[in-house]
């Protein structure tokens, strides 16, 4: 019996394993959508800290003039009145997102954002338009 079990085992991991292999293969980068990149500037520590404030931050699509074709650009705001923000007027920051590696840079300071959420929320997007560790290296050093 334990040898049948075994067995099934092994073989339901092959095929699984063959699975993977075959829908990894088949699998082709694409480009972020905008809705994708506003779920990755929602999830901004900066957006979260405002969030935790009490704030309900909101997110609106922007195309500086010397902006580049390869990111999506957000403003992100505090609609409170008054609200403390870290820019001093009601601004949470200034975003670019690349549309092909889902890679977060903060405009104000020129840094690549990270965050437990946000990682957590590029890993989910990343996966679903197939992108790579390797195409992320690739677009690692292409700031806005």
């Amino acid at each position: 019996m334990r040898v049948r079990i075994l067995a099934l085992s092994i073989l339901l991991v092959a095929v699984s394993d063959g699975q993977e292999n075959k829908s990894a293969q088949s699998c082709h980068p694409s480009e972020l959508s905008q809705r994708d990149a506003e779920q990755l500037v929602l999830a901004t520590p900066e957006a979260i800290y405002a969030q935790q404030s009490g704030a309900s931050p909101y997110v609106f699509f922007w195309h500086p003039t010397n902006g580049d074709a390869l990111h999506f650009y957000f403003a992100e705001v505090d609609q409170r009145r008054g609200a403390e923000t870290p820019l001093g007027n009601g601004l949470i920051g200034h975003f670019a997102v690349n549309r092909l590696s889902a890679a977060l840079v903060s405009i104000d300071t020129i840094q690549i954002v990270t965050g437990i959420k946000l990682i957590a929320i590029q890993k989910v997007i990343r996966r679903k338009h197939c992108i790579d560790d390797a195409l992320v290296n690739r677009e690692a050093d292409r700031f806005p």
